[in-house]
């Protein structure tokens, strides 16, 4: 198990470290303002296409069908039919991006302004090749996890961001208009896909047994097919990812560059998160769908684990995290903040981490168990929390209001995960009600 975790977890952290140097320079060199800003939410649109639309729609169900036959060939025929599914809903995701840009880019970020409107919805034009190769990349991907080929299913970060760091860093050498940077990046990331989605299907020999063609066949019957065995298990995904998107909508009211600012402080204690939760989380998944396992065990060692890596995460992010961040942004990045809010977001985020991973954990039991009704219901209470308490402090807090009302809206779902799951007495809920007080009483 744990040689699983450590393939996927030294593969990813190339990946990130990579990422993170792209939004490094790309910040230095191009400074925080509507180009970032429209950079930040267009890829927040492709990865909601990623993560909402093509994971828990459809590649959910995956692993599941995949335990009931060992043949490569009948492994990758269940592989097949889970694309000719997304097939379908790929034409009408095309239709709409044409079709409804500005309204794509309304509904995720309101910013009225011609020069954010011109970059969005130009960059989200020329990604839209995305919606077929992240299926592709994605699916496959799966498949090679299943098949505990870690290496190779960790790959695609590393891709992807590589070929946009070499854009960023040629777009900015080669041309002083920054419109090219669109181009170069757009040409990069449709590359970088392209590259992992062959990658991810020719290392499970999906040659060997079919032609490429079969690759862009649509199926009506299989889209309705999963759509009634996953529905209720999108809605549930879509509402416990949907703070993300809600953060950056309240955000996206403030000055010019807050986006890009919020997401650039966030980025350094999401890139261990993100570390954490993709290592450990498919590994988790792997394990507890195995039989006669002790689901609950399992889930303890993996928290007691995480516990001084948390630690030591919330103690850095409190003592050096805004030198950090001055360090490698460069201080003009954060105009309009001044260190000890720096200091207060990262902390915040750092300590989410916990609550974050623990969430991303019993969301796999939960999956595993077909419980996804208990992961709608608290989804659904997490975004109105998350919602109401944004619009109550964006206003007198900015940024670091949003930063603690997505502490407090996490802690709670994942109050209501772990207290169904382990069936927790009146008296450990006050316990766990008495903790939420103290954390808003540190915030008053």
């Amino acid at each position: 198990m744990f040689k699983n975790i450590l393939d996927k977890f030294f593969v990813s952290l190339f990946g990130k470290f990579i990422g993170f140097l792209k939004i490094i320079v790309l910040i230095n060199y191009y400074g925080t303002n509507y180009l970032t800003d429209s950079f930040i939410i267009v890829l927040s649109i492709y990865w909601f296409w990623s993560n909402i639309i093509v994971y828990s729609m459809f590649s959910v169900s995956l692993i599941p069908s995949l335990s009931k036959t060992i043949q490569i060939k009948e492994q990758l025929s269940i592989t097949l039919g889970t694309i000719h599914s997304v097939n379908l809903v790929s034409i009408l995701g095309f239709l709409i991006v044409f079709i409804f840009p500005l309204q794509i880019i309304s509904t995720f970020a309101p910013i009225d302004n011609p020069e954010f409107t011109f970059y969005s919805v130009k960059l989200l034009y020329l990604l839209s090749p995305l919606i077929l190769l992240i299926p592709f990349t994605e699916i496959f991907t799966i498949l090679n996890y299943y098949k505990k080929r870690m290496k190779t299913a960790s790959i695609n970060l590393t891709v992807w961001n590589s070929c946009q760091l070499i854009s960023i860093i040629l777009a900015f050498q080669l041309f002083t208009d920054e419109v090219y940077l669109i181009y170069f990046f757009s040409i990069f990331t449709v590359l970088g896909y392209s590259i992992t989605a062959f990658i991810q299907i020719k290392s499970n020999s999906y040659f060997k047994y079919f032609n490429t063609n079969k690759l862009f066949k649509i199926s009506i019957n299989n889209f309705f097919d999963i759509l009634r065995k996953n529905y209720m298990f999108f809605f549930a995904t879509l509402f416990s990812q949907l703070n993300i998107y809600i953060d950056n909508f309240f955000i996206s009211f403030l000055n010019e560059g807050f986006v890009s600012k919020y997401n650039i402080i966030v980025k350094v204690p999401e890139v261990v998160q993100s570390l954490l939760i993709s290592s450990i989380s498919v590994v988790f998944f792997n394990k507890i769908v195995e039989k006669n396992v002790k689901e609950k065990k399992i889930f303890i060692n993996f928290i007691i684990y995480l516990i001084p890596i948390i630690i030591v995460a919330v103690l850095l992010a409190n003592y050096i995290g805004s030198d950090f961040l001055y360090l490698i942004y460069n201080k003009s990045s954060f105009d309009g903040l001044d260190k000890s809010e720096l200091t207060g977001i990262l902390t915040i985020i750092s300590f989410n981490i916990f609550f974050m991973i623990s969430v991303a954990l019993l969301l796999k039991i939960y999956i595993s168990k077909n419980l996804t009704k208990v992961i709608l219901n608290a989804s659904i209470l997490n975004v109105i929390v998350n919602t109401i308490a944004n619009y109550l402090v964006i206003s007198e807090y900015g940024i670091f209001g949003i930063a603690f009302t997505t502490l407090i809206s996490t802690y709670i779902l994942n109050w209501i995960l772990f207290s169904y799951y382990f069936k927790l007495n009146f008296f450990k809920n006050i316990i766990l009600a008495l903790i939420l007080l103290l954390l808003l009483l540190l915030f008053i």
